[in-house]
């Protein structure tokens, strides 16, 4: 209920690093400058309140702080893994959701502030599954980036194995029961366009095209 704290903590924390660092932003972070802008374009053009602003100080101020990271002082594989694990956690609490339903509600809603429990019976009731983050585009996301990490894994490092299969049936499944069909759509598209990438050709584009096609149609349908 706070929606200014968190950027206020972030801004300080950003002050303290301008201060022991330059303000020197490297070419590959250059892309993330122009994040920062169209968040701010996006504020012009929409009206503001408290909560909106919180929410963009947060996402600024964290995007700033990757303009000055030394990319080759992290183990990008842990962080890779911390991600993965962090999808399937929420995979397993979708799922879990999903099979006690009411029971889980009623013992988990009354925890939550009003306004977070009022979005949570919402979404219940129009059929979505989120587990313990009560938004479920936020655990579609999470999920769809442990699919995309596995079904990587599968295909690139051949780490094919009953516990990947088991587990990329789980990630699938509960990306459905989340319900956001628009990130369920992008996660499969990302899915297909590796495929192509990796090992697709020139003749492969107009299967491709059709497979696009064919899923938009299954997500708009679904």
């Amino acid at each position: 209920g706070m929606a200014l704290l968190e950027p206020l903590i972030l801004a300080v924390g950003f002050v303290l690093l301008l201060i022991q660092k330059e303000l020197k932003i490297k070419k590959i972070s250059i892309i993330w400058v122009t994040y920062i802008i169209s968040i701010c374009i996006n504020l012009l053009f929409h009206n503001m309140s408290l909560g909106i602003l919180g929410r963009a100080g947060i996402t600024i101020f964290t995007v700033s702080y990757i303009l000055f990271l030394d990319y080759d002082d992290f183990n990008l594989e842990k962080i890779i893994n911390f991600i993965y694990y962090i999808g399937v956690f929420h995979s397993f609490m979708v799922l879990i959701h999903f099979l006690l339903r009411q029971s889980f509600n009623d013992l988990y809603f009354p925890f939550l502030q009003s306004v977070s429990r009022e979005y949570a019976v919402l979404y219940y009731k129009g059929g979505r599954y989120f587990g313990i983050l009560t938004s479920p585009h936020e655990v579609a996301g999470l999920i769809s980036f442990a699919l995309l990490i596995l079904f990587t894994r599968i295909l690139v490092k051949k780490e094919l194995s009953i516990k990947n299969i088991l587990l990329l049936c789980l990630l699938t499944v509960t990306l459905f029961l989340t319900g956001k069909k628009g990130v369920m759509g992008m996660a499969f598209f990302t899915i297909v366009l590796l495929f192509f990438i990796l090992y697709g050709t020139k003749r492969h584009l107009a299967k491709l095209i059709l497979a696009m096609v064919c899923l938009g149609l299954a997500v708009c349908l679904g």
